[in-house]
């Protein structure tokens, strides 16, 4: 037992020296951390500047009213418990636990001839890899961890965009990202400038906007957030991979959460402790490969199946509508059986313009006005309407079942159902479809005094169209 204590006795020892203190890159890191923690500062005086030539232009009233709830914010977070709790030493202690016990590793081989002492350290060594697997950990805004800095409004996204800068385990690359706050979220109230429909609500909107942009301009620490992360070894040598598990962001002055990001939203990143100490057999190594490897693939399952549920909502939920004003040029090319189907006959019977309105959903309705050739009669004009049903495909695909009955001033009334496709680009649009169209001859009715089912004609039709949509 001896030598157990002997070798404990030297880590405890070991651990008395700080993380990275035999790391060459030590200097540097310190360095990159000052170097972001300058761009941030010059950050905070241009922003200081622009709204103090703002605050010049802004009505008085409204710099008092702003002032005044920037004081009431500052009231109102000083009651507020944070509970805070940071990790981030906690983590930089059991990495320098293990990195020590590795260089213990690496000068008792030399000299361990029965191999019984490294076998110790490293059951020692699985464990501290095992408790640092199995711990997640916290860090937060309140801290230095993380800095939150807000832009100003972005009218077009209706939202603030929050850019995160990080100092995590004296590293400023293992979390940065941007984030939307929409006004909906920041405010409880569902307003964008289009659907404001009260001089309260546009009053309500625009100092929303001034009030939110004056506290990011200023810095004002109106949000806050914490961040929950994982850290495991990795394939390399000292090489360590930081996961986020979870993203909470939360009002400063009620503690109310405003949005939340899970794992799949976050992404991890691997870095390095130095000097890197390989204490492996390559057993070992392949086994750490393959480990790694596996966790890969599931990431990968896990954001393939995200991104096509992610694909399907978007095809959904996006450009649902069928809002859209087209012109139409029609076709008949065949009756019902095809009897009298020749190339050379084929025609331009309707010239029209459409317009249609999405209801719901699915669904859309509007009105379609001609223009008739009418394939050796007389020229007429239709009038109409049209409906049916639509969905959007890879977001620029839109399958059309659509049903029409309309008028002929030459007598005829006409009731049909076809197919169609959309081809969205922007806000153009061309379309193609199909129709089968019963046609009825009231003249036909008239000259023989009496109702036929011959008065009724079936005929097959094309039609291609381009216009706006929205």
């Amino acid at each position: 037992m001896f030598y157990r204590k002997t070798l404990l006795l030297v880590l405890t020892g070991l651990t008395l020296f700080p993380l990275f203190a035999r790391d060459k890159d030590a200097e540097y890191y310190a360095a990159i951390i000052q170097q972001q923690a300058a761009e941030i500062q010059k950050l905070d005086e241009r922003n200081a500047a622009e709204e103090e030539k703002i605050r010049q232009k802004r009505n008085p009233a409204e710099n008092k009213r702003i002032d005044a709830e920037i004081d009431e914010f500052y009231q109102n977070a000083a009651k507020v418990n944070f509970n805070n709790v940071v990790d981030d030493e906690n983590v930089k202690n059991k990495i320098q636990f293990i990195e020590q016990l590795k260089q213990t590793i690496e000068l008792v081989q030399e000299e361990d001839q029965t191999g019984e002492s490294t076998a110790f350290l490293k059951i020692e060594l699985q464990n501290a890899y095992d408790d640092l697997n199995n711990t997640t950990f916290v860090t937060s805004s309140l801290d230095s961890g993380l800095i939150i800095r807000g832009s100003e409004y972005k009218l077009k996204k209706n939202s603030w965009t929050l850019t995160f800068y990080s100092t995590i385990l004296d590293h400023i690359d293992l979390f940065n990202m941007d984030i939307d706050i929409s006004f909906y979220q920041m405010t409880d109230k569902d307003y964008t400038p289009k659907t404001l429909a009260s001089r309260e609500q546009i009053e309500f909107y625009n100092h929303a906007v001034d009030f939110y942009d004056s506290v990011f301009r200023q810095a004002i620490p109106l949000l806050y957030a914490k961040l929950t992360y994982k850290v495991i070894p990795w394939k390399k040598a000292s090489e360590y991979r930081f996961i986020p598990q979870t993203l909470t962001i939360y009002r400063s002055d009620t503690n109310k959460i405003l949005s939340t990001y899970d794992r799949v939203e976050l992404s991890p990143v691997v870095f390095s402790v130095y000097p890197q100490v390989e204490v492996r057999t390559k057993q070992e190594k392949d086994a750490d490969n393959s480990r790694a490897n596996d966790i890969l693939e599931v990431e990968r399952i896990e954001e393939k199946r995200r991104t096509q549920s992610s694909t399907v909502s978007d095809n959904t939920d996006k450009n649902k509508k069928r809002n859209a004003v087209y012109v139409t040029a029609n076709t008949i090319f065949t009756n019902q059986d095809f009897s009298d189907f020749k190339i050379e006959n084929i025609g331009l019977e309707t010239l029209g313009i459409n317009a249609v309105l999405g209801l719901g959903k699915y669904g859309h309705g509007g009105i379609m006005l001609g223009y008739d050739w009418n394939n050796g009669r007389d020229t007429s004009y239709t009038m109409g309407l049209t409906g049916g049903f639509n969905f959007t495909f890879a977001k620029c695909l839109r399958p059309v079942l659509e049903f029409q009955a309309c008028y002929q001033t030459d007598k005829r009334v006409c009731a049909g159902a076809g197919l169609g496709l959309d081809f969205v680009f922007g806000k153009g649009m061309i379309t193609l479809g199909y129709d089968f169209t019963a046609k009825y001859y009231i003249t036909d009715s008239q000259d023989r005094g009496s109702f036929s089912p011959d008065d009724i004609k079936y005929v097959h039709s094309f039609k291609a169209g381009m216009g706006v949509t929205w």
